[in-house]
Order: C-alpha cells, then structure tokens, then sequence
C-alpha cells in the first residue's frame, strides 16, 4: 500500500498525541509530517480510495490459524450449533466497493454499486464425545472429515454466485441492476458438513481371569450439516444525471447537472467540481477482539484483523471548484438535518442543517461552441462514474440581449425615461412582464410589455440614468437571455452637461494633482501617468 495514503485510512484512531521528539525517543524512527498531523487529527478524502479494498483483500488473510478443536471470530457473529457441530458461523467482513452514505442523524444507507464482491469469515469447531465403557461395552467416536462445503452468495433470496469450501471466500455480484428495486439484501451462506464414525464394542463372554472371548463390534457414519448464515441491507448507487448545457457568445460553456441522490460531483479538462461531500475511512470495532472458543470454554483476544469502510459526509461549506477556469454560478438540493459522525472521528461535518448538492451549475472557460461535453460524473461509490457525454443534457439557447435608454422629458429634475429591451441579434422584443427576468432603474425594478418596452419616471439625479436587465438564470428558463446595461444624460442643456461633467471630473481631477504632488516630492516617476 502507498506508505503516504496508509496515515488517512485510520479515521478515529488518534488517541494520545506524540510529538516527534517523544515518537523519536520511544521507536528511534521518525516520522512523515502526514503522520504528525493523522495524529492530531482526521483527514478528509476527496474520492473513495481504492486502497481499503486491496487492505480489505490482504487483511482477511490475517485470521489466525485454527483446527477442528477451535473456532475464532468477531464476539457479534451468530454461532449456531448441530450435532458435533458447536459455535459455527459465517460473518461478513467487508463489502467492496461500498460507501456507508452519513446523510442524516438517523439515515445511513450502505450504497454499493452493480458490481462487487462480498468477503467473509467462516468457522467452526467439532465436538465429539469422550470415548467411554459401560459394563461390557465401550462406545468410540472418530472423525473422519470436517469442512466448509460450499459458499453461496444470495440477492434478495435468489442465488448470485457460489464457490467451494473456503474459510476466507470471497464471492462477487455482477449485475445489481437485473434485482428489482434499488435497496437489496446481500446474504452469505455456508455448508458446514461433519462425518463422524461411531463405534459399540460389546464383549459378550469373558473369561475366568476378565479377558474378554467374545466381541460384538457395531460401527456407524454419522453425517451432521449446518448452514450458517450472515447478511448486510444495501443501497443499489446508480448515477443517472441530467441537466442542461449551453454556449455563451465568447465559447465559454454552461452545464447544470442534476441527480436526485447525492453524488460527487464532475471533472472536466478545466477543472474539477465538488459537491458537498467528502470522505473518511474508519475501522469495523466489531473487529476490534476476537473471540476464540473451544472445549475449554470461551475467551477473548486482540484482533490482527481490522476491516475498513468507506464514509461519505457532508461538508461545511458547501460544493468546491478547484480551477480559475471554471466558475460555480450555483447548486441546490434538499435541506437535511446534519448527520454526526462516528466517536472519536474530528473532521468539519455540516452543522444543524445542510443543502444536499443535487443540482450543480457551472461556466467553463475555453470550451468549444457546440461541442460535446467531456469529463466524468462521479458518484460515492468508488468504480461508479459515467462519461459527462453520456449525461442526458438537453441544450438551453443563449440570446444576448440589448437593454436601451432614451429621455423623453423632464420635469421638476424627475426624467420620463422609455425603456426597450430586444434581443440583440434579431430585434425581437423581450416582455418581462410574462417570463422571470426583471429591468433595475433607479432603485426599483420595472418589467416589458408585449412591445419589449416600457416608461419609468425617475430622479435624474446628478443628470446620469444607468438601468441593468437581469435574466432569469439560463438553467432555470429557456431559452437563456445574458444581462445587459444602458446609461443616458438626463439634462435640461449644457449647464447640466457641465454640471454632470464637473460632478465627475472633481474627483479624478484630485486624484491626478495627488500623483503629481508624489512624483515631485518623493522622485517616484508616477508622472505622468500615460507615460507608463
């Protein structure tokens, strides 16, 4: 395993935090600063990493040896019981890839994806009787063969796979999609099978000095079977997103993309988009002991086995770009109570309540007018992803816009002022009235007629009249409309020009005699300033 991921698998295994020094001192090695710090604290992970599938894989290999005398498992394992046949169980130990989803305090599906394996732990021990005589007669038991049979791995109560006897076995599913519904029932179950030879020796005459003249010798097979059983509940994760896309006039390209589960978010070639979540990996503590028993009764003892699983989680603060050339302009989802996380796991989990990323919308810088979207969607569950052209994306039109303003009297220094607003390329004019989207002028929004016009009576002012469009979001209306803007001179003549003019020039007037002042005094060649 990577020696520089292993330090964030542990997720709440910090106990007592050991400087370097002290560290040094104890083991005389040191350490990598990424372990001082997974000392200190918990590191969230960005994806499920593969690595605590292949531990799982490795790990399981680590169950201490035993013999038919013994059986040695987790203490939450079933044991069940049959004829020679005492404490036997199957115990599942990790199901792969798969993401224990905190979306809630009291809502945590285990999500899986379509395919996958399911690795477990099956043990036994067989118990024969103590030979013995009674009178004449003397009663033996022998083993003659103990096994694990067969494995076999159910869906829902229907057969996915099977293998032959295996202590460790791990079996896989292919195809989760082919179950109806998307919440399944994953069941292991194992033959246990004993053959036993049993025996009756019965002296039927013996002589004057006790030895026996005459024996009756009876022999029997006894065949005893058990099957054992183990089973998790999961949540079948498929990524089925959709959304709209868009070009804007410079090549940039708009997407919105929707799941209605949570999901981690997409690449592109300009960068990456995260949603709210984020990950952790943590031990099974079902693992921590092992209990071990035998004829002499049962104990406990420490476990060199620990399974982990992958944890997915809301982070506060919300969905993350991480590229200058991609721009989040929102997302949204579902208002859900905080989930809390495991004891002892510290990492920035939302409080109170959080906005579930559903929806994620974006600009990407650079990309080519019309052409299909690249990059991955990514889901919780490590393995599951889909190429963003795959993406059921329906294409939203972009129209810019032309937003104009004319004076038409003024009266006391209040301007009526006729606003149009059209579509650039076409003419065609736009009414706010019936669709989202509003005009802001002067303090107060005002909306189109059918004519794409419409008159507003406003303070001029210091004798400039500025107004904005401001469209509906692109994702929320199509088609699309870009914002535009216009300002106009609201004056009764020149002394108003001047006046305007003066309003404007005073301050960028001071500002240029400062520089001068600087230049003069400190010998700082600031001017003139066109110089530079």
């Amino acid at each position: 395993m990577n020696e520089s991921l292993f330090p964030t698998l542990w997720s709440g295994d910090l106990g007592r935090f050991v400087n370097e020094s002290d560290y040094r001192e104890l083991t005389g090695e040191s350490r990598t600063p990424l372990e001082i710090i997974t000392n200190a604290t918990d590191i969230p992970l960005d994806r499920p990493p593969e690595a605590v599938e292949r531990w799982n894989r490795g790990d399981l290999r680590d169950v201490p040896e035993t013999n038919q005398s013994v059986s040695i498992g987790p203490p939450t394992a079933e044991r069940a019981r049959a004829a020679y046949i005492e404490d036997a169980f199957v115990s599942i130990f990790a199901i792969q890839p798969s993401t224990r989803a905190h979306l809630t305090p009291d809502d945590t599906p285990l999500y899986v994806g379509d395919t996958g394996s399911v690795l477990a732990l099956v043990d036994y021990r067989v118990d024969l009787r103590d030979n013995h005589t009674v009178d004449n007669v003397t009663y033996r038991w022998r083993l003659d063969s103990h096994q694990v049979q067969r494995v076999r791995l159910l869906v829902d109560g229907e057969l996915e796979n099977e293998t032959l006897g295996s202590q460790t076995p791990e079996l896989g599913f292919d195809e989760l999609a082919a179950y109806p519904g998307v919440r399944h029932n994953l069941t292991i179950e194992a033959d246990i099978a004993v053959a036993v030879e049993r025996s009756k020796d019965e002296c039927l005459e013996r002589g004057a000095n006790g030895t026996c003249g005459d024996w009756q010798n009876e022999t029997w097979q006894i065949q005893s079977a058990l099957t054992v059983t183990d089973s998790r509940d999961v949540t079948r994760y498929r990524l089925g997103v959709s959304g709209y896309e868009t070009s804007y006039p410079n090549g940039d390209q708009g997407l919105e993309l929707y799941m209605n589960r949570p999901w981690l978010g997409f690449e592109t070639p300009a960068g990456t988009v995260r949603g709210s979540w984020r990950f952790y990996t943590a031990r099974d503590r079902n693992w921590d002991a092992l209990r071990v028993d035998s004829t002499d009764g049962s104990r406990q003892t420490h476990s060199p086995m620990h399974p982990l699983q992958v944890y997915a989680f809301p982070m506060e603060g919300g969905p993350t770009i991480r590229s200058t050339a991609v721009t989040l302009l929102d997302s949204y989802g579902v208002e859900m109570d905080a989930p809390e996380l495991q004891p002892d796991v510290y990492l920035d989990v939302a409080e109170d309540t959080y906005t579930a990323s559903y929806g994620l919308v974006v600009r990407v810088e650079d990309g080519s007018e019309g052409s299909e979207p690249t990059g991955a969607v990514q889901g919780l569950v490590r393995g599951v992803e889909r190429p963003l052209s795959d993406a059921s994306l329906a294409t939203v039109p972009l129209i810019e816009t032309e937003l104009r303003l004319s004076v038409d009297s003024i009266e006391d220094g209040i301007a009526t002022v006729e606003i149009s607003l059209r579509e650039a390329s076409s003419g065609r004019p736009i009414e706010t009235s019936s669709q989202p989207g509003v005009i802001q002028i002067d303090g107060t929004t005002v909306d189109t007629g059918p004519d794409g016009t419409t008159v507003q009576r406003v303070s001029i002012g210091n004798g400039i009249v500025s107004a904005r469009y401001v469209p509906e979001p692109w994702w929320r209306h199509t088609p699309g409309y870009l914002g535009d803007s216009d300002a106009v001179f609201a004056s009764h003549g020149s002394i108003d020009i001047v006046n305007a003019i003066y309003q404007i020039g005073i301050p960028i007037g001071l500002l240029l005699i400062a520089a001068f002042l600087v230049d003069r005094i400190t010998g700082i060649p600031i001017w003139p300033p066109w110089r530079h």
